[in-house]
């Protein structure tokens, strides 16, 4: 079973998505690994710096992002497995007899903040309140990652500055909030 690690902070620009960055890239390193990060920051700062402009890209343009992945689940119903939306090797760090690092990506993208108040609005539609929303967010979430933790050993979560339904989901899946 993973350990699961939310890294979030009410402000922004305090180095919450360096920490998740450079927390998989040692983690992966030290041979703690494999390691996966969930960027669910509309910044996805987490993504540029794992995955790069490229990739990045790439990935948003096939819908291959936490965004789409809840959408797709909780406004349209459809099933797909947070698995299909990983993205394995994406650190571009390399040790000295390791080669590249065991660290896999759910991307995020700026189209986050849209997907999240469009979820809102799917779901209060079906009369749930703020707290059920989060409920559903972090049974959504706890499940896929009971699954993922089959296969990595740090599931680490870059959160938004503030708290919003996807940051408390986070937070509640996490094993340890580091703020």
């Amino acid at each position: 079973m993973a350990h699961i690690l939310a890294v979030t902070n009410m402000k922004g620009g305090v180095g919450k998505s360096s920490t998740v960055v450079c927390l998989a890239d040692t983690l992966a390193a030290r041979g703690k690994g494999p390691v996966l990060v969930v960027d669910v920051d509309t910044q996805a700062s987490s993504s540029h710096s794992l995955a790069g402009d490229e990739c990045l890209t790439a990935l948003i343009k096939d819908g291959l992002t936490i965004d789409r992945f809840l959408e797709r689940r909780l406004i349209k119903g459809e099933m797909l497995p947070l698995s299909h939306f990983v993205r394995r090797q994406v650190s571009n760090t390399t040790v000295a007899g390791k080669g590249s690092l065991d660290v896999a990506l759910v991307a995020s993208s700026t189209n986050l903040r849209l997907s999240e108040r469009d979820i809102l609005h799917k779901l209060t539609q079906q009369n749930l309140s703020l707290t059920g929303i989060e409920e559903r967010l972090t049974a959504t979430l706890a499940a896929e990652l009971a699954v993922l933790g089959k296969e990595f050993k740090y599931i680490l979560f870059d959160c938004a500055p503030g708290i919003s339904p996807l940051t408390t989901a986070a937070i509640s899946c996490a094993n340890l909030v580091i703020v």
